[in-house]
């Protein structure tokens, strides 16, 4: 997984798009350049780094075979600009949470009890929020 601050172009009749990656390759990058109209600072570090993690999830997701989201609103939706990215949630639905704990074979609990701790640190607590909702799903399921 790579990281720029350029533009992306996959091709050169399409607009730029925030990431890319490759199912057969298992390569992606995501790009900041449109994270922020302004240089980054302490009022925008929170918004450009959830958006960075919402990219870099969604092409690392794609990077195990996980294909674009039809099933809820999910992490794994198409994203076509800043607003409707920005409008997912930082999570994936059920569907695609257990084809990527099928694919790594992790504990679903344990990892977001992991990025919750993160979500809070970096004052992300709408991400902390939906993720907390999840957990609570799962350990009610077990």
């Amino acid at each position: 997984m790579g990281l720029t601050a350029k533009d992306l172009y996959p091709k050169p009749s399409w607009n730029f798009v925030f990431g890319l990656a490759s199912y057969k390759k298992r390569t992606g990058v995501s790009s900041i350049a449109r994270y922020s109209e302004e240089e980054l600072n302490e009022t925008n570090y929170s918004k450009c780094l959830m958006r960075l993690i919402k990219t870099s999830t969604h092409e690392i997701s794609h990077m195990f075979t996980i294909k674009h989201c039809t099933y809820a609103i999910c992490l794994m939706n198409g994203s076509n600009n800043l607003n409707e990215s920005d409008s997912r949630p930082n999570g994936l639905c059920s569907e695609c949470l257990s084809k990527l704990s099928w694919n790594l074979n992790f504990d679903n609990v344990s990892r977001l009890n992991k990025l919750i701790a993160f979500m809070k640190t970096h004052h992300l607590s709408d991400d902390a929020s939906f993720l907390s909702k999840q957990r609570e799903v799962m350990l009610i399921q077990k």
